[in-house]
């Protein structure tokens, strides 16, 4: 179980390899844990974190000149019609999927996300939707209404960061549950695993079948 415990320690993290990690560290820590990344896109994406991190330093300061210090023109436009209340804004977006997320947002309805043409855009915009309004409302409550198992991690690390270690745990879990099942004689650890009814189901019964 020590082994276990090691490979879950976030600061054993290899970020190059597990740049989710700083994704989720991003929401708490901010762009600087971005500068960790060597690849671009990885960086660009953890970016996408940081200014989301902004707008919601932005709204509690009620303060829109946060908003212009945002690296990014749409990320930057939903920020401003947060703040100004202005469903307009959210039209200026070009990306569609964030165009329905603003809106979402400003009017704090997910119906909005009815909009989008499929099931799974309509999924992405609800758990975005669900990120951003537990983050804007300080409730840690509603990351449980995500669906999708990544973003509700994130979610949850924005309030408490170690919680960015679920995103490997079922890395960490494949490499050493085999041995601790073979020494114990025993599938206790299977029943350990969290969220095994929804994000970890198929772990759960990959364990089981040890």
């Amino acid at each position: 179980m020590e082994d276990f415990q090691k490979c879950l320690n976030l600061e054993n993290i290899n970020l190059e390899e597990n740049p989710e990690i700083a994704f989720c560290q991003a929401l708490s820590q901010g762009k600087e844990i971005c500068s960790k990344l060597s690849g671009e896109d990885d960086r660009k994406r953890c970016l996408v974190f940081s200014n989301i991190r902004q707008i919601i330093k932005a709204a509690e300061d009620k303060n829109l000149a946060l908003c212009e210090k945002i690296g990014d023109d749409e990320i930057e436009l939903s920020c401003q019609a947060l703040l100004k209340n202005d469903i307009a804004i959210c039209n200026r977006i070009p990306t569609f999927s964030r165009n329905v997320v603003c809106k979402a947002i400003v009017l704090n309805d997910e119906n909005q996300c009815e909009i989008a043409t499929t099931t799974g855009e309509k999924n992405a915009c609800k758990d975005n939707f669900y990120h951003i309004k537990a983050m804007l409302n300080n409730n840690p409550v509603l990351c449980e209404k995500i669906e999708g198992g990544l973003v509700r991690f994130y979610c949850q690390g924005f309030f408490e960061p170690k919680s960015c270690q679920n995103i490997i745990y079922p890395r960490c879990f494949k490499k050493y549950a085999p041995e601790i099942i073979e020494k114990t004689n025993s599938r206790f650890i299977c029943e350990e695993i969290p969220y095994k009814d929804d994000a970890y189901k198929e772990l759960y019964h990959w364990c089981r079948s040890k």
